[in-house]
């Protein structure tokens, strides 16, 4: 097949499924083309050694990458975020539509909805049927961010939506409760796919912890509890502030934050102020160093903030999670505390509830630690067996496979029916 991607985030960006995908595709014999932006997620600025100009093409992995500019931006300013979305979105239904080769399906990663519009519009203006592969609803996914109060843009948002979901040929969703949300608009469930995400092949497979790593973030000594991911109003990591303050006097316990995001520096600074020793934020690190802080923890924890979106939400950490080996802590409700329920991989609990994430750690940490070692494997497993790379890549490739024939098989008919009439005639 030949696969054209449009995606805001790709490699160098902390972005795994789709960079995976990409290259997954090509090694399976497929010709890929991605057009995405000049890297600049999650800082808000370009990356060094990118320079944001008309057209920058390069092969990575077997992948022609097609890079379109967009102006930067990681703010909380809902005009500045929008601006970063629309300025891609205008980029790749422009530029990007003359640069696409000649492609039999087109998949489009939606993390923001005008992305979905570029997809739309390229879709028509090339003619190549799409793919649309939906990882946030809007607008309850900016609804739920703080960034959008205006009745009349989720209004307007609304509308762009419904001609997005209409116009593509399949959506495939990440969680169950996307699939009910969609059909409730009146998206045919025939219509309608399930993939999850799943981190890069093999990017988070299980290591030895190393004393060095234990050393640099002072976890030597300590049962650990690790997160590592976005850090802004959607996580409500502000809890951890509360946690780590009632457990202080619990010189066993420590808790690392890896990760950047717009409420890093607060939270940061109060943990600071309020002498939490006990909580450190290190900052955004790379996927191999985040590996290897996987390895020296006790236990790795996932959080969103209580909320009707996030019940039906499944944060992409948590395959990631299960790929390591270690326990989960799952503080959200629906359907990700359902997966760490169903495959014994952890411990489930409230969100944004001090109280019961206190308990929940000190339960995991008397927990014998054959019991805590079962609880990874039973997770990996897990993994292996539903959520890894190979298994997702191999149902993104059949979708797509289905998309392209199913158009072909639609084009043919009235091809050969014209051919006929001709030689009627």
């Amino acid at each position: 097949m030949r696969i054209l991607i449009l995606t805001q985030f790709y490699d160098p960006e902390p972005a795994f499924k789709f960079p995976d995908l990409a290259r997954q595709l090509a090694a399976r014999g497929h010709r890929v083309q991605v057009i995405t932006g000049f890297p600049c997620y999650p800082f808000g600025k370009t990356y060094a050694g990118y320079r944001q100009s008309l057209c920058q093409e390069h092969v990575l992995d077997g992948v022609l990458v097609t890079r379109v500019p967009q102006v930067p931006d990681h703010s909380r300013s809902a005009i500045r975020r929008a601006i970063y979305y629309f300025s891609f979105a205008l980029s790749a239904a422009t530029i990007g539509v003359f640069k696409a080769r000649q492609a039999d399906v087109l998949l489009v990663y939606q993390s923001a909805m005008p992305t979905g519009l570029a997809g739309w519009l390229v879709s028509r203006l090339r003619r190549i049927p799409y793919v649309l592969d939906v990882v946030d609803l809007w607008p309850e996914s900016v609804q739920a961010s703080g960034m959008l109060n205006s009745r009349a843009a989720s209004g307007a948002i609304n509308f762009a939506m419904s001609l997005i979901y209409n116009g593509a040929n399949r959506i495939n969703v990440i969680t169950d409760g996307y699939w009910r949300n969609l059909a409730a608009r009146g998206i045919s469930p025939l219509k309608l796919s399930l993939i999850h995400c799943w981190p890069a092949e093999g990017l988070f497979d299980p290591v030895a912890p190393q004393p060095a790593i234990r050393r640099e973030y002072c976890m030597e000594g300590k049962f650990n509890i690790v997160y590592a991911g976005a850090i802004g109003p959607v996580q409500g990591l502000r809890v951890l502030l509360d946690v780590a303050e009632r457990l202080l006097s619990d010189k066993t316990i420590k808790i690392t934050v890896a990760g950047e995001g717009i409420q890093r520096v607060e939270l940061e600074k109060e943990a600071i102020d309020r002498g939490l020793t006990n909580l450190q934020f290190v900052g955004r690190r790379p996927p191999e160093e985040i590996r290897r802080l996987y390895a020296c923890a006790d236990a790795l924890l996932a959080h969103l903030k209580p909320d009707p979106l996030s019940s039906i939400s499944i944060p992409s950490k948590t395959f990631a999670y299960m790929a390591s080996g270690k326990p989960l802590l799952m503080a959200v409700e629906g359907e990700a505390a359902a997966i760490v329920q169903r495959h014994g991989c952890g411990i489930a609990v409230a969100p944004s509830n001090a109280a019961a994430l206190c308990r929940a750690v000190c339960k995991l940490r008397d927990m014998p630690i054959l019991d805590r070692e079962e609880m990874g494997a039973a997770g990996r497993r897990a993994y292996l067996d539903n959520y890894c790379s190979s298994v997702q890549v191999a149902k993104f490739e059949n979708l797509l496979g289905k998309v392209s024939g199913e158009v072909l098989a639609e084009v043919r008919p009235s091809h050969l029916n014209r051919e006929q009439h001709a030689t009627a005639l």
